[in-house]
């Protein structure tokens, strides 16, 4: 919980928004190249006591996935091709712009359905 003299702070920055300076964003942070980072996570996702690879492996699953250009493309399709899956891709570049609606309802999943078929 906020004492009064905090709420009254916050609300002077928001009665003061026309005064605020903003950095530029190319001005913050840095960017890291992290590329082991998605085998790692798949690995601590393999590690879990629920995953049973081996299982899952016999199954060999037939799957299609629709990122729709997310982010999940590349972990996903390589996640599930390291567990024995036949993966039938779709939209699977993390271009940000999505190939539809990611809301799986009726109407967004037309492409997939009749991948699935």
């Amino acid at each position: 919980f906020m004492s009064p003299d905090n709420c009254k702070e916050i609300y002077g920055y928001a009665e003061d928004m026309d005064n605020i300076e903003y950095p530029v964003y190319t001005d913050m942070g840095t960017v890291t190249d992290y590329s082991a980072a998605l085998d790692e996570h798949i690995e601590a996702i393999f590690a879990l006591p629920d995953i049973d690879l081996e299982l899952t492996r016999e199954r060999k699953f037939k799957v299609c996935l629709d990122t729709v250009n997310g982010a999940g493309g590349p972990i996903l399709s390589a996640m599930l091709s390291q567990l024995g899956c036949e993966v039938n891709g779709m939209n699977l570049d993390p271009t940000g712009r999505f190939a539809h609606m990611p809301e799986p309802i009726p109407s967004h999943l037309g492409d997939l359905c009749k991948e699935v078929k």
